[in-house]
């Protein structure tokens, strides 16, 4: 009878600790979509970098493009890239924006970049 117990004792500690390693799991997951979901509230998206050149070479037309923002000339002469992204009808969606100095990405690459500022400049992944 007691090593009964001791068993049915021992399977309910077992039981315990799945259910504990299971809401642990369940719980990270929602601590990564909050994070996700809280980073495209603040306008950072996934793009693919579809062309880089100088503003002036730049033939595609956005609601979200940089060089509005600056004197002809300056947007003229300076580096942009254009960036594709999705929306939430997996729509395309297009960002030109100024690439910072000394930066090394290339057409195809996938960054994060902020459609809300042309002054922060995109993250590589």
């Amino acid at each position: 009878m007691t090593l009964i117990l001791v068993r049915g004792q021992a399977f309910r500690l077992a039981g315990r600790r799945v259910v504990a390693v299971i809401a642990l799991m369940l719980l990270s997951g929602c601590a990564e979509f909050l994070a996700a979901r809280a980073q495209i509230a603040q306008g950072w998206r996934e793009a693919r970098i579809v062309q880089i050149d100088t503003g002036a070479s730049i033939d595609r037309i956005s609601d979200r493009d940089c060089r509005k923002a600056v004197a002809p000339d300056e947007a003229a002469t300076t580096r942009y890239a254009v960036y594709e992204y999705r929306g939430v009808s997996r729509s395309r969606w297009y960002l030109i924006s100024p690439l910072p100095n000394g930066m090394e990405i290339k057409v195809g690459d996938l960054v994060r970049v902020n459609i809300e500022s042309c002054s922060l400049a995109p993250m590589t992944r």
